[in-house]
């Protein structure tokens, strides 16, 4: 499935949802989103926005060579996402996490 397809699946799902609705839910929506497409790599870890405040998060990203992040909750956040840094992943089910360095 191209990104394209699953920001589409994102936006139909979440895309009425205004910022306050999707605030402390990244963890939740990323799972969901995690059941649905099997395929990609639950990702947590800390997140930096344009004005320099760190948060920890919980996204998804494709697979593969040339990764896309998909991140359901992004809207949540007073500035754009400047960096995503992972410091657990998934590559099997939702809810269990590796640690990168046990990879």
């Amino acid at each position: 499935m191209t990104a394209q397809k699953y920001l589409a699946w994102m936006h139909a799902k979440w895309g009425a949802l205004d910022d306050t609705q999707l605030a402390c839910q990244c963890t939740r929506f990323s799972v969901e989103m995690k059941r649905q497409f099997p395929e990609l790599l639950l990702m947590s870890g800390t997140i930096v926005t344009e004005c320099g405040q760190s948060y920890v998060h919980t996204w998804l990203q494709t697979p593969g060579e040339d990764t896309t992040i998909l991140d359901p909750t992004e809207r949540q956040f007073p500035s754009l996402v400047a960096e995503y840094d992972a410091s657990d992943w998934d590559s099997s089910e939702p809810g269990v996490d590796a640690k990168v360095n046990d990879l």
